[in-house]
């Protein structure tokens, strides 16, 4: 769908900042069901230690890494949606014209702006180098997208620490130029292969 949105427009896609650290106690508390909301209480963790001994009380219902994070955040985003498409007298077709994993949010342009309101109403943070409704740009879910092309590149973050790691790297690039633009072998590729020893050259 986001490849759709960067080709016709019909399509926006919203990024949140910090999207699970914002999802607060009395928000949970006021849009789950009680039942849900007080096996998730029992759940979470409510306090943290510091460095220095002190302890923090969470306000958040609980962050990354807590089995029901995701889940729970996608339910929330979701409901944002829905109450945008509510207000907007747009039809709601979720996994159509509407996709919510997680932080990153797929709606109909049109419901683009009410979307965004609802969000920050929620107490939620537009990640707008990150969210896209006008030109020919679309991201979502580590993918980008331009006119309806895929513009992701491939990131080699650091040098590789062995062998494994160079092979790993190599293909990537190397798969990446092939599926992309059609390109067998480039100095870079031709760079990396340099760097391995003959011997583990079948590893490929």
């Amino acid at each position: 769908l986001s490849r759709l949105g960067s080709r016709w427009g019909l399509l926006s896609t919203i990024d949140l900042s910090s999207a699970s650290d914002l999802i607060s106690i009395e928000l949970c508390r006021s849009v789950l069901p009680e039942e849900w909301f007080n096996l998730l209480m029992k759940l979470r963790s409510p306090q943290g230690l510091m460095q220095d001994g002190t302890i923090l009380e969470y306000e958040k219902i609980s962050s990354m890494g807590n089995g029901f994070t995701f889940a729970l955040e996608t339910a929330i985003f979701a409901a944002c949606v829905y109450a945008a498409h509510k207000i907007d007298g747009v039809s709601l077709q979720f996994g159509k014209n509407s996709v919510v994993f997680g932080d990153d949010i797929i709606v109909p342009t049109e419901c683009y702006t009410t979307t965004t309101e609802v969000l920050s109403l929620a107490g939620f943070q537009i990640n707008h180098d990150k969210s896209f409704c006008h030109g020919f740009v679309r991201e979502s879910c580590g993918t980008d997208w331009y006119d309806g092309k895929s513009i992701r590149p491939v990131f080699l973050s650091q040098r590789p620490k062995d062998i494994q790691e160079l092979i790993v790297d190599v293909n990537r690039l190397q798969r990446f130029l092939e599926l992309r633009f059609g390109i067998t072998e480039s100095s870079t590729v031709r760079l990396l292969k340099t760097w391995i020893p003959p011997r583990f050259e079948n590893l490929e």
